[in-house]
Formats: structure tokens, C-alpha cells, sequence
């Protein structure tokens, strides 16, 4: 799993909209201040006893199935999917990454395998701490 450090696909995206943003003047010193190109890697290990926890809690709208929010800094809406949605429900204080990862386990599993479902929620939740919408406590 790549880090919010590495350069990834997420990290480009961030970028190349801070940078539109602060063309037109929307934006000052870009969306992301400082991000390490050493390509860094996060273990899984240290994040199962961590709790996400949503940041900017007027920002965030709940519409049953989904889930949008409004970046705090640009306030450009982010329309999440049904499973990103879920995701970001759990994301309350009240479950580790390691109790939401079994949830979805328990869910899902006839659908992906238990590893590639653990990367994609890891990768959706780093994402979400790139983007300044939840963070990890504990």
C-alpha cells in the first residue's frame, strides 16, 4: 500500500487540482504542502488500532446510499460511492480500521479476496487523510 507520501494516482489527482485551483487564484500554496517523493509505504499493521474519524463534520452530507462532501478548503463536492459511502459512515470514532476491515469482510467477501478488499479500503481511507476529510486517531 502506497502512503500519503507516495506519488500515486490519488496524489496526482490532488495535485492537478490544487494546481487549477490556485491558477485561478481559488487556492494559495496548493492543496497539498509538502508531500516526500521517496515513495514511501505504510504497513497495514500500523493502522488496524487506529480510528478514523471524519474531519469538518458541517462539510459532510448524508443522502441514505451516499455520501458527499465538501472539501473544506475548496469547497468542491466529492460524490462517493456506495461503498466509499459506507466506508465513510464507519468513520465515526467508534470502530478501528481493523473492526471496519471485518465488516466489510464479512460483506463482500464472495466478491474480492480478502487482501485485494483490505488494499482497496486502505487505499480509500489514505486518500480520504490526503484530502484533509478524516483522520486517524489512536
Amino acid at each position: 500500500m502506497t502512503s500519503r507520501y507516495a506519488e500515486d494516482v490519488g496524489t496526482q489527482f490532488v495535485k492537478q487540482i490544487a494546481s487549477v485551483l490556485e491558477d485561478k487564484g481559488l487556492i494559495n500554496g496548493g492543496a497539498i504542502p509538502f508531500i516526500p517523493h521517496d515513495g514511501a509505504r505504510v504497513r497495514l499493521d500500523d493502522y488496524l488500532r487506529r480510528v478514523p474519524v471524519r474531519k469538518h463534520n458541517r462539510h459532510w452530507i448524508d443522502g441514505g446510499k451516499q455520501v458527499v462532501v465538501f472539501h473544506p478548503i475548496t469547497n468542491l463536492p466529492f460524490f462517493v460511492n456506495y461503498s466509499g459511502s459506507k466506508i465513510c459512515k464507519l468513520c465515526n470514532g467508534k470502530y478501528t480500521i481493523a473492526k471496519i476491515i471485518t465488516k466489510f469482510r464479512k460483506e463482500w467477501a464472495s466478491q474480492k479476496p480478502d487482501d485485494t478488499l483490505t488494499k482497496d479500503l486502505m487505499k480509500f481511507l489514505l486518500l480520504m487523510e490526503e484530502l484533509d476529510l478524516i483522520e486517524f486517531l489512536g
